[in-house]
């Protein structure tokens, strides 16, 4: 699907829904290595999106850091980037798992650390690495988020959310909108254990497609990635291909395309005579 690529547009399906989540509390992971904070929220039965806080190593002040929108697969061992696409689909999601990481970041930290530390969004597409920040800064203060714990233990690592809902009423032919905010507790655990292999894995995409066409990007990666994500997972035989590709599998060849000129060629020419035989 292609995008106009604006605030506008990123934002349009958050204007046109409004406001859902009333507040979050949160417990959210540390990476110890190096100090990463994660916090992601299931948004479906098959996926959950969020955000990572990272040091940025390519600049040697620890005071630096990366703000990534994430996505993990349910089921998969690794986390990628949020595309576009995504983001706007879930910016309220993503903006108040991005809150928690910051929540996370000041809770370990004095007064005086927490208040002066350089942010950049580390996402690989180049509208949103240039214009993520301006998204979230102008949108962060609509949402109350608090950081009731920190914890390595992925097992441990939860959201509770507040939520607006709607309740509608129907007697006979008349129907009743009740729009005064009701507040619902929502408790999800989140499993982050998978998710550590982000950093050592920044594409964290169809690995095989990416290297044979070069980009994430590539029109012919974000077809296949659809059908991972609209057919594969939803049957038991695809999740256990996903789950032997992502283990060892596409890792594999991968590095055999990325290394061998002529069978990226010949990858090529079979990946894209599979996508005609791939649902629409």
């Amino acid at each position: 699907m292609n995008h106009n690529k604006s605030y506008e547009d990123i934002t349009e399906i958050f204007r046109k829904k409004g406001k859902k989540i009333l507040k979050a509390t949160c417990i959210t992971q540390i990476f110890p290595d190096d100090g990463t904070f994660m916090q992601l929220i299931p948004v479906d039965e098959y996926k959950s999106v969020g955000a990572t806080l990272e040091p940025n190593r390519d600049i040697p002040v620890y005071k630096t850091w990366y703000l990534i929108p994430v996505i993990q697969i349910h089921g998969h061992p690794y986390s990628q980037l949020a595309d576009y696409a995504t983001i706007k689909e879930y910016l309220e999601e993503v903006i108040v798992c991005c809150k928690s990481c910051f929540a996370a970041y000041r809770k370990t930290r004095t007064d005086d650390e927490s208040r002066f530390f350089a942010v950049s969004c580390g996402s690989e597409d180049l509208w949103i690495g240039h214009n993520f920040m301006q998204v979230f800064n102008s949108m962060q203060d609509q949402w109350d988020v608090e950081c009731i714990g920190i914890d390595s233990n992925p097992d441990n690592c939860l959201i509770n959310l507040d939520e607006r809902r709607q309740v509608i009423i129907k007697l006979d032919n008349n129907t009743i909108e009740d729009n005064e905010p009701k507040i619902t507790p929502k408790t999800t655990n989140v499993n982050t254990s998978s998710t550590s292999n982000l950093k050592s894995n920044t594409s964290g995409d169809c690995f095989v497609a990416t290297a044979t066409f070069g980009t994430p990007y590539a029109e012919e990666v974000s077809k296949y990635r659809n059908f991972r994500d609209n057919y594969l997972v939803k049957n038991a035989l695809g999740r256990i291909f996903i789950k032997v590709y992502y283990s060892f599998l596409g890792l594999l060849l991968a590095r055999a395309v990325r290394s061998n000129k002529t069978l990226k060629i010949l990858m090529s020419w079979l990946l894209s005579r599979i996508l005609l035989f791939l649902p629409k």
